[in-house]
């Protein structure tokens, strides 16, 4: 051990652990600006209105994200409507050249005003643990809420839409 004795006392910075004794030491724990505190609170989260609301499947998010390993250059999910259906596609409609696949999840009684888009990333991210289904929420303002429940927990996932 480089710090000798039972009692270390260490500073705590905006960035860094800091020690000051018999030697002297900083250890950063990250990068100035790498970590900020969120724009969004727990109370703003909890207060946002959603104007979509559905239930998604677990196998038919299971099958999409088997698909996209087919379109594996292409890292967006669009979700929208069209005639009264949900449309799934995996795209880059900024991308020249890019590759699509579309699902339809069937009819539904609302409408999108715009697409929401998703990095594919996060959606295996998503536990579903013993619940067969997750409840999608999205509001005008691009803010998507993906809440599974089981048992006696509840894991909300909360994700901005892409803009383009």
């Amino acid at each position: 051990a480089l710090v000798g004795g039972e009692d270390i006392k260490l500073k705590l910075n905006s960035n860094h652990l800091e020690y000051k004794g018999d030697i002297k030491f900083k250890y950063h724990l990250h990068d100035d600006g790498i970590l900020t505190r969120p724009k969004l609170t727990l109370t703003k989260i909890k207060s946002l209105v959603y104007e979509t609301e559905f239930d998604l499947g677990k196998q038919f998010l299971k099958k999409l994200l088997k698909t996209s390993s087919i379109f594996n250059k292409t890292n967006k999910l669009y979700v929208y409507t069209d005639d009264g259906e949900l449309w799934w596609s995996l795209a880059d409609r900024t991308a020249a050249n890019s590759d699509m696949f579309t699902t339809s999840y069937g009819a539904v009684d609302f409408e999108m005003d715009d697409d929401f888009i998703l990095k594919l990333d996060i959606m295996p991210l998503i536990s579903f643990r013993d619940s067969d289904t997750i409840k999608v929420r999205m509001n005008k303002m691009g803010i998507g809420s993906f809440t599974v429940e089981s048992d006696n927990i509840t894991l909300n996932y909360i994700t901005s839409s892409l803009t383009k």
